[in-house]
């Protein structure tokens, strides 16, 4: 990934693996990142905006990163998006 303009979002239910994601994308010189505390909250913006790549908890309450995925990948018109799920377990 070189271009630098890519919008992110970022989804954690812990403030500070949301920082620390944040912070290192900001160092490789990202800047175009949406944040959420949830899968049900990023889902909505997913629906509302186009992202380019979504960095995802995979275990949060209300909805999972793998929850959000299969949603991710059975939208048709978002099947492209990258989607990276991670966990700090």
């Amino acid at each position: 990934m070189n271009d630098k303009n890519l919008s992110f979002l970022l989804i954690d239910d812990f403030s500070p693996v949301r920082k620390v994601i944040k912070n290192s994308l900001n160092k490789l010189g990202y800047d175009n990142m949406t944040l959420a505390t949830n899968g049900l909250e990023g889902k909505k913006l997913i629906i509302e905006k186009k992202f380019d790549c979504i960095i995802s908890d995979w275990n949060m309450p209300v909805m999972s990163g793998i929850a959000l995925l299969q949603f991710v990948r059975a939208t048709q018109k978002r099947s492209q998006l990258k989607l990276m799920l991670v966990t700090t377990k």
